[in-house]
């Protein structure tokens, strides 16, 4: 079996794991239903950006994006990656990072040892803008993903020009629904 037969093997078989149609999987993550089709019959060597599409439409960790590139594009060990993609997901909205994050892995364990501290209830990362704290606060909420069984959120602040509107982006983030006239803290 190819690398491109097996990547295509793999997301048919978590397509349907979903219930998802060809054609309601294509329109999540923004491509054609011919393309997908091509990829599951492994006619098709998907792009590195189209795979990572798939994968956050088919909700797959995004710690798990540079093995899936590289089952796709037939340059890794696909067993090991196909094996570890069905490992159990853990709900996140996190963004897939295409790159891996270099040179920071001593500020990735700082954060993660005060993250996962019993006594922490909140980290704040500061600093100026353009520093790197949301790539940092990512590649460190996607280590500990496996550590929170209700998940981990992204919850998008640099739009928030209120401080009333914080608790709507969290629950926005969680995907909750706020209805009624009580501020989203009270609902």
């Amino acid at each position: 079996m190819t690398n491109d037969l097996a990547f295509g093997n793999w997301l048919k078989q978590r397509r349907k794991a979903l219930r998802l149609t060809q054609k309601a999987l294509a329109l999540k993550a923004g491509c054609a239903e011919i393309t997908l089709r091509k990829i599951e019959a492994g006619d098709l060597q998907p792009s590195a950006p189209l795979v990572a599409s798939l994968a956050q439409a088919l909700g797959i960790d995004a710690r798990d994006l540079p093995g899936l590139v590289s089952l796709a594009r037939g340059t890794g060990d696909g067993l090991t990656a196909r094996t570890r993609l069905l490992r159990p997901q853990r709900p996140n909205n996190l963004p897939a990072q295409l790159t891996p994050l270099i040179g920071r892995e001593s500020d990735i364990t700082a954060v993660r040892r005060r993250l996962l501290a019993d006594d922490a209830r909140l980290v704040t990362l500061v600093g100026p803008p353009g520093v790197g704290k949301t790539r940092l606060s990512l590649a460190v909420a996607e280590d500990v993903l496996d550590q929170f069984d209700d998940g981990v959120f992204f919850v998008r602040l640099a739009p928030v020009t209120d401080p009333d509107q914080v608790a709507g982006a969290i629950a926005q983030a969680l995907g909750m629904q706020m209805s009624g006239p009580n501020p989203p803290e009270l609902q």
